[in-house]
């Protein structure tokens, strides 16, 4: 495969500290494709575990080349 570029297009993320069940979106584009990731948090860390660093999220991301469409549910986190 080829690597591509794409510039960030839209965010609908804020600032707010991430709860259970907070959804946000995120739009990208280049001259050949246009795919968007729909984020939804599926777990935090407790308060009182200082040393958890952990999100969890489940995303679908939807890549689109003008004439066809590919849907990913993925699961994964971040240490954020």
């Amino acid at each position: 495969g080829i690597d591509q570029r794409f510039k960030l297009d839209n965010s609908t993320q804020t600032n707010e500290a991430y709860k259970v069940g907070m959804k946000w979106s995120e739009k990208y584009s280049n001259d050949l494709y246009t795919f968007q990731i729909h984020y939804v948090v599926t777990s935090i860390c407790s308060l009182e575990d200082e040393n958890c660093e952990w999100t969890g999220m489940d995303a679908t991301i939807i890549l689109d080349n003008g004439k066809s469409k590919t849907i990913a549910k993925v699961k994964g986190g971040c240490g954020c």
